[in-house]
C-alpha cells in the first residue's frame, strides 16, 4: 500500500503515475474532496497561521522573512493556491523579486465528481465510487 496526497498533483500526472504503479493486477483507491460553486469553505480550511507557515517554508528556505510578505488563499483554476506578495523589492543573490509579484508556494487541486471520474476513466478501466453522505469526498476504487 502506498500513500500519496493525490490532490497535490496535476491529475494527469499523478493518475498516469498511479497507473504505472498498480501495473496489471493492482487497484489504487483515491479519497478526493470535491468542490462546487461554493468554495468559500475550501479556501478557509487554507487561512491559519500552520499552513500559512508550512507553505512559506520554501521561503524561509531562501532567507526570507515572513513579515516581509502579505499571504493570500485563493481558489483557481479547480485549486486552492497558497500565496505570498512582498511588500517591497526583495534582492535573492543577482535576482529580485518586485513588490507585489505572487508567488504561489503549494497547490491544492480540487474535482468536480464528473471531472474527477472522467480524470480517473482516462488511466483506469474499471471504477467504483463511493461519495460520502455529506456529498464532499469521493472514494475511488481504481483498476487497470
Amino acid at each position: 500500500m502506498l500513500g500519496l496526497t493525490f490532490m497535490n498533483f496535476n491529475g494527469h500526472y499523478i493518475s498516469n503515475l498511479l497507473s504505472e504503479i498498480s501495473g496489471n493486477i493492482g487497484s489504487v483507491i483515491i479519497a478526493s474532496e470535491l468542490y462546487d460553486d461554493d468554495t468559500s469553505g475550501i479556501v478557509s480550511q487554507y487561512e491559519v497561521s500552520e499552513i500559512k507557515n508550512f507553505a512559506f517554508g520554501p521561503l524561509s528556505l531562501l532567507g526570507l522573512d515572513i513579515r516581509d510578505f502579505e499571504h493570500a488563499v485563493e481558489f483557481s483554476e479547480g485549486r486552492v493556491e497558497l500565496i505570498f506578495i512582498p511588500r517591497t523589492d526583495i534582492k535573492i543573490g543577482s535576482k529580485s523579486i518586485l513588490r507585489g509579484n505572487k508567488i504561489v508556494t503549494a497547490v491544492s487541486y480540487r474535482y468536480r465528481k464528473k471531472e474527477i471520474v472522467e480524470l480517473l476513466s482516462h488511466y483506469f478501466c474499471s471504477q467504483e465510487n463511493f461519495l460520502s453522505q455529506d456529498k464532499q469526498t469521493l472514494l475511488s476504487v481504481c483498476r487497470p
